[in-house]
């Protein structure tokens, strides 16, 4: 029997990607593009990020079909002036626009010791992280920032009228883990809740209500409500800020003014939205060695880390973690296991004429599952 886990088939990642990338040419993504927002679907998978990794290809293909993206991307510089830019991404693939929207950022720190790039007219990017991280290979601190539609309650409401607005900091180190916090404002995200749905099963008390703002477990129920924002005012009071530096900043749409990726219809077939979604976004590159000597830096994070790596776990933890540490450990595991790939997945790509990297996908699960 093929290996299975709560998400589904497992397969090597690179299958994945090919797998991946076929499947969004072939829907009419340009083959540079696919080749990006496969890579982050990949990557965001091996990391353990199942609810921004290769499990949200059905919805990409879809929406990609009802032309709900500008292909190929436009995302062009506005103005600039110093170390700041302004960037129109044209409405087109959100991964494409913010990697040279990172890039552009990383490149006018070179310049100035911190570049901050404004994108306007995005759209959904998958996982934060992926992003911050490029600014690493240049050995420079990274900061992204996200609206996204509106998915939480202002505090003390009912009305999801803000986004979770993912954000995420990658800092250069001598570790062999990334050093990289990758959260979004509300207790999980909203595809967390999703997947749930898909696969029946209930979600914990805590993570969102009811359409009548009461706390549930019902997964469907949840969608047809709102999330709850992490640290109650505190959440939503970061929610609030970022919708400010994305989106308002850039000129982009804010608050419920943000559409949905795709339409989320809990008592019908999903249905795709293809008006432009109006994300915005926040990059932002700082050159540490402008402030100091890089090395040093990295010396004392490394310090740090092995401070709170070295003091006494709590009842119940078998040791304290930093932020990067679980998604390094999951890509090391899921790096010799496999990504899990649900069977709808699978099927979708059946469908879509794919048959024989499906089923590759699957002889390799079986071979796993060989003693």
């Amino acid at each position: 029997m093929p290996s299975k886990d709560v998400h589904g088939t497992r397969a090597e990642a690179e299958t994945v990607r090919s797998l991946a990338v076929a499947a969004l040419e072939d829907a009419g993504a340009p083959p540079d593009e696919a080749s990006v927002v496969a890579d982050s679907f990949v990557d965001a998978s091996l990391r353990g990020i199942d609810s921004h990794g290769v499990n949200l290809l059905p919805e990409y293909l879809a929406r990609i079909r009802a032309v709900g993206w500008t292909m190929p991307n436009s995302a062009h510089v506005v103005a600039r002036h110093g170390g700041i830019a302004l960037l129109d991404g044209g409405g087109g693939l959100g991964q494409v626009t913010a990697t040279r929207a990172m890039d552009l950022a990383v490149d006018l720190a070179a310049s100035h010791g911190i570049g901050a790039v404004s994108v306007r007219n995005s759209s959904h990017f998958g996982a934060a992280g992926y992003f911050a991280r490029r600014a690493l290979n240049r050995d420079m601190l990274g900061v992204v920032m996200t609206n996204a539609s509106p998915a939480i309650a202002p505090h003390g409401g009912a009305e999801q009228l803000l986004g979770s607005n993912p954000w995420a900091v990658a800092v250069p180190s001598r570790e062999p883990c990334d050093v990289v916090l990758d959260i979004s404002n509300s207790v999980v995200a909203r595809s967390w809740i999703r997947l749930a749905a898909q696969e029946g099963r209930e979600i914990p008390i805590g993570w969102a209500l009811d359409g009548d703002g009461r706390p549930t477990t019902d997964a469907t129920a949840a969608l047809r409500g709102t999330l709850q924002a992490m640290a109650g005012h505190k959440g939503y009071g970061i929610a609030f800020m970022i919708d400010c530096l994305a989106g308002i900043l850039s000129g982009s749409a804010f608050g419920p003014g943000v559409l949905a990726p795709f339409a989320i219809q809990v008592d019908a077939p999903s249905k795709p939205l293809v008006e432009p979604q109006g994300v915005g976004h926040l990059m932002i590159a700082i050159d540490v060695s402008a402030v100091r000597p890089l090395e040093d830096f990295k010396a004392d994070v490394s310090k740090l880390i092995a401070t709170l790596r070295a003091s006494r776990p709590a009842v119940g933890f078998e040791s304290v973690l930093t932020p990067g540490e679980p998604e390094c450990q999951a890509h090391a595991e899921r790096s010799r296991t496999g990504i899990p790939v649900r069977p709808e997945v699978l099927a979708m790509l059946e469908a879509a004429g794919l048959f024989a990297g499906a089923d590759k996908v699957r002889r390799e699960s079986n071979r796993r599952s060989e003693p």
